[in-house]
């Protein structure tokens, strides 16, 4: 069986087949088919449909405390982190500030914090090792022993900034410079939060109230490892 066409209907397919090359051509070379380069395509070479003139660093306001964090975390602290191994150094964890004569171990755990406080400073648990880029936290009583006691931090508040605190840990010396000092609430737990640079946060409580059991407020001491 023959399809006939008549005269109109032939025009009108002349017609189309007409401007449908005419669109191809100038598709060719307009380079329509040509799919844009995205510079954030993932490494599988997935493309994407955004148009090219989109431009994809959109610059954003930097505000200075971003540029100082950003500042901070590009120190290099790689021989401060990984100093030589002493054998005349203690075998465990230590804590000396030699301004204030502190000189103790620190120990871990988390079933008892009362009983460990008592034999000596508490690394909280959770938080960095002086071997790790961010922080070190460190508690101890104030008052329970007399000012003087190697193993009080009765004297924290004499510090002043650039004072140095040693860390002992694994028979390895690291070295902090007091950078700041605040008092907080007892309820505040902002200081036990990981940090960009190592850093080393000494807690006790404040003030000396020697009549009450449970201080309201906290003294906190803030060091940076020197970055040698």
């Amino acid at each position: 069986m023959k399809v006939k066409f008549n005269k109109q209907a032939l025009a009108v397919i002349a017609g189309l087949v007409v401007i449908l090359g005419l669109g191809s051509v100038y598709a060719v070379k307009s380079d329509l088919f040509r799919i844009p380069s995205n510079p954030l395509a993932k490494s599988d070479n997935l493309e994407s449909n955004a148009p090219a003139d989109i431009p994809f660093d959109i610059p954003t306001e930097v505000t200075q405390e971003e540029k100082n964090l950003d500042e901070e975390a590009k120190k290099d602290f790689s021989a401060a982190l990984n100093p030589k191994t002493d054998p005349k150094l203690p075998k465990g964890f230590q804590l000396v500030i030699p301004k204030i004569g502190v000189d103790w171990h620190v120990l871990e755990g988390t079933t008892n914090p009362d009983a460990i406080l008592l034999k000596g400073f508490w690394k909280y648990p959770n938080t960095a090792y002086p071997s790790e880029r961010s922080n070190t936290v460190i508690l101890g009583h104030r008052w329970v022993y007399k000012k003087g006691d190697p193993k009080t931090l009765y004297s924290l508040d004499k510090l002043s900034k650039g004072d140095e605190i040693m860390v002992y840990y694994q028979q390895k010396k690291y070295v902090y410079k007091m950078t700041r000092s605040y008092v907080t609430g007892k309820d505040d737990l902002d200081m036990m939060d990981g940090t960009l640079t190592p850093t080393l946060t000494i807690v006790t409580s404040h003030p000396i109230e020697e009549s009450k059991i449970i201080s309201q407020q906290r003294l906190v001491v803030v060091g940076e490892l020197t970055s040698n």
